[in-house]
């Protein structure tokens, strides 16, 4: 994970025989924690937290080197299949969405997957869509924004969800009492909280919440 966002290059845990015997998700999940619930996710456009200024502006040939320079040789067939599912994107969108996904997105997907293997206690698997109007909008979904709706105090970080507007209002509502409902029971879903069913994550259905202001 070097350069990778986020990452201090050679900061980081050590497999040792004592403290750490052995990696907690790869090649699978650890056992240690196998009856232990978990929450996983992702915010939909990520890496545009840690963008340069000039990701947000790119044309056609700029987005296909950043993207090159994350896929090789994949990058343009990736970029084909990610147009038609988002046939209105920009070539900055295309580039944030592309970056978040590889590897953010599968981080999470590996992480949901080798727990749901192990058949032990559930793990709950989350998008966030939500979209800040925080400067401008320009951020989308970006790293972190889901934070102050888990701990619904979305008016005291303005920078971050643009305020307490009423969406953000309404849906930090939501997220806190499905966290909260998830931290006393170990199971997120709740009558009070007015989101839509939400199962757990397994290889077949890969049920995945993705919250917005209509969520599901």
């Amino acid at each position: 994970l070097r350069g990778f966002p986020g990452i201090i290059d050679g900061f980081a845990p050590v497999l040792d025989p004592t403290v750490l015997p052995a990696h907690p998700f790869y090649p699978h999940a650890t056992r240690v924690s196998e009856d232990v619930p978990v929450i996983v996710g992702n915010n939909r456009t990520e890496m545009t937290l840690f963008a340069d200024p000039a990701a947000f502006s790119l044309d056609e040939s700029g987005m296909k080197t950043r993207v090159k320079a994350i896929l090789g040789d994949r990058a343009d067939e990736v970029i084909q299949v990610y147009r038609r599912a988002n046939p209105h994107a920009t070539p900055s969108d295309l580039f944030f969405l592309i970056w978040t996904d590889d590897p953010t997105t599968i981080f999470s997907n590996n992480i949901a997957e080798r727990r749901a293997a192990l058949g032990k206690a559930p793990t709950y698997r989350y998008r966030f869509d939500w979209q800040t109007p925080a400067l401008g909008g320009r951020l989308k979904s970006p790293h972190t924004l889901e934070m102050p709706f888990v701990f619904d105090n979305v008016q005291v970080a303005p920078g971050l969800s643009g305020g307490a507007s009423p969406e953000a209002v309404a849906l930090a509502a939501r997220v806190s009492e499905a966290w909260i409902t998830f931290a006393t029971r170990g199971d997120p879903n709740s009558k009070n909280s007015g989101l839509p069913p939400w199962p757990a994550y397994d290889s077949q259905r890969r049920a995945t919440m993705l919250f917005n202001n209509e969520s599901n």
